[in-house]
C-alpha cells in the first residue's frame, strides 16, 4: 500500500504506443482505454515521434497508420497512478478500443507523467475539499459514522 502512495496521481501520461487497426490514429478522438482493472474514456492529444523499428530513429508526424509505434501524450477522464511500464509491467500497460465498434485498436506502455500538463495545472485546495466533503458525509450518511477532521486542518 505504500507503494501505491509514491505514485503520482494524473490523468496525463507519455506512453508508447504501437497501432493495430487500419483505420489511422488522429489525435483528439475518443477512445476507451483499458488500465489493468480500469476502463476509462480519453484521447491521444499528441504524438510526439513516431519510432522507426528497424533503425530505431525517431520521425515527426502527427497521425499513426497499422504497426506504427510512437511515442504520444495521453489524457483520461480521470486520474490515475502513473505507473511506468519499466518497473510495473502489469499495471503500466494498456490497450486502446474502439468506441463504436469494440475493437482492440492499439496497445501502450506508460512511461511517465506528462510534465508539460502537470506545470500547467491549477493546484486545487484538497484541505479545503476534504473539509467540505467529510461535512456532506457526516450531515446525508451518520450511519457511516465519520470523524469530523475541520480541525485538523490549519485554516
Amino acid at each position: 500500500m505504500a507503494a501505491d502512495s509514491e505514485l503520482p496521481l494524473s490523468n496525463t501520461f507519455k506512453a508508447d504506443i504501437v497501432w493495430m487497426h487500419e483505420e489511422v490514429l488522429t489525435p483528439g478522438k475518443l477512445y476507451d482505454f483499458k488500465l489493468a482493472t480500469r476502463d476509462l474514456s480519453g484521447q491521444v492529444s499528441a504524438v510526439d515521434y513516431q519510432i522507426d523499428v528497424n533503425t530505431l530513429e525517431k520521425h515527426a508526424t502527427h497521425s499513426l497508420g497499422l504497426n506504427a509505434i510512437a511515442r504520444c501524450d495521453v489524457e483520461l477522464t480521470a486520474a490515475i497512478p502513473v505507473d511506468d511500464y519499466r518497473t510495473s509491467p502489469g499495471t503500466g500497460s494498456f490497450i486502446i478500443v474502439d468506441r463504436l465498434t469494440n475493437v482492440t485498436v492499439g496497445a501502450g506502455m506508460i512511461r511517465g507523467t506528462a510534465s508539460e500538463s502537470a506545470s500547467a495545472t491549477p493546484s486545487t485546495d484538497w484541505a479545503a475539499f476534504e473539509r467540505d466533503l467529510n461535512a456532506l458525509v457526516r450531515k446525508h450518511f451518520p450511519h457511516w459514522e465519520a470523524k469530523d477532521i475541520s480541525g485538523l486542518f490549519n485554516r
